[in-house]
C-alpha cells in the first residue's frame, strides 16, 4: 500500500508539469494533473525496524512485514531522485533520520547503490565523502581502462558505480532547488577543488575551494548572483 517511489514521483513531477507553459498543455492535461496530485496519499512515516523507535519515512504504508528481494532503500526516493526532501525544504530531520536509519548500508556493495547522492542531499559530508572515495578509485585491476570500475551487483565494467560517485561529487560543491544555487552543502573540510557546473537557467557556476574556503567564485549570468546560497 502507498509505495513510497511512486507517491514520491507523482509529488515530484505533477506540480513541475502543471507549471508548464499552456501553449505546451491542454486544459485535459490541467484538469488530469490537479485531480491526480489531490489523489496522490502522503509519503509513507513511522517507525521501522531499523528505526529504533525514531520516526522515519517508510517504503511503503502499514505492518512493515514485506519480504526484501533486493538492495533499495525504497523510502530514500523521496530524498533522490526525486527531492521532496533535501537541504533548505521542509521537514529535513525526517529526512536525514531515514538516511540514518536506512536499511542497507554497505559499502561493499556500492554500485548503483545511491547512498553516497543521498548522504549529499541532506548535507552528511562525511557519509558523501566516504561512498564517493570508495566509489571513485573501486576500479578493476583485471580491466585495461582506469576509469572501467570494479563489477559488484551487476555487471563488468560496472558504469554504475561511477556514475554514482561523479553525481554525488557534484552534488557535495552545488545543489540547486528553483532559482536557489546552493554552494558547498556536504563538503568535506580537508578537501580542495577546482570546478566548473552548470545550473538551471543556462547559469555556469565556477570557483576554487581551498581549505575549506570558497574563492574566485563566477556566476555567468552575473545576473543570476543574487540566488547563491553559501
Amino acid at each position: 500500500y502507498d509505495p513510497a517511489p511512486d507517491i514520491a514521483g507523482l509529488e515530484a513531477v505533477l506540480p513541475r508539469m502543471l507549471a508548464l507553459p499552456t501553449n505546451f498543455i491542454t486544459a485535459a492535461n490541467q484538469a488530469q494533473w490537479n485531480r491526480m496530485l489531490l489523489e496522490v496519499p502522503p509519503l509513507p512515516v513511522g517507525v521501522s525496524g531499523t528505526s529504533g523507535g525514531t520516526t522515519v519515512l517508510l517504503p511503503y504504508s502499514g505492518p512493515q512485514t514485506n519480504s526484501t528481494r533486493n538492495g533499495e532503500n525504497a523510502d530514500l526516493y523521496a530524498v533522490f531522485p526525486y527531492r521532496v526532501y533535501g537541504l533548505d525544504k521542509t521537514n529535513l530531520t525526517l529526512a536525514v533520520n531515514t538516511f540514518n536509519c536506512r536499511q542497507f548500508a554497505s559499502l561493499g556493495g556500492a554500485d548503483w547503490q545511491q547512498d553516497a547522492i543521498q548522504a549529499a542531499l541532506v548535507g552528511n559530508a562525511t557519509v558523501a565523502q566516504k561512498f564517493t572515495s570508495f566509489n571513485m578509485t573501486n576500479k578493476d585491476p583485471t580491466l585495461k581502462f582506469p576509469a572501467f570500475w570494479l563489477k559488484q551487483n551487476d555487471y563488468m565494467p560496472s558504469q554504475d558505480i561511477g556514475g554514482v560517485g561523479v553525481d554525488a561529487l557534484q552534488r557535495m560543491i552545488m545543489q540547486t532547488d528553483g532559482s536557489k544555487i546552493m554552494l558547498l552543502p556536504a563538503w568535506p573540510a580537508g578537501w580542495n577543488a577546482i570546478f566548473q557546473l552548470n545550473a538551471p537557467s543556462n547559469t555556469t557556476v565556477q570557483g576554487t575551494i581551498s581549505n575549506g574556503i570558497l574563492t574566485n567564485l563566477v556566476i555567468t549570468p552575473s545576473s543570476r548572483q543574487g540566488d547563491v546560497i553559501l
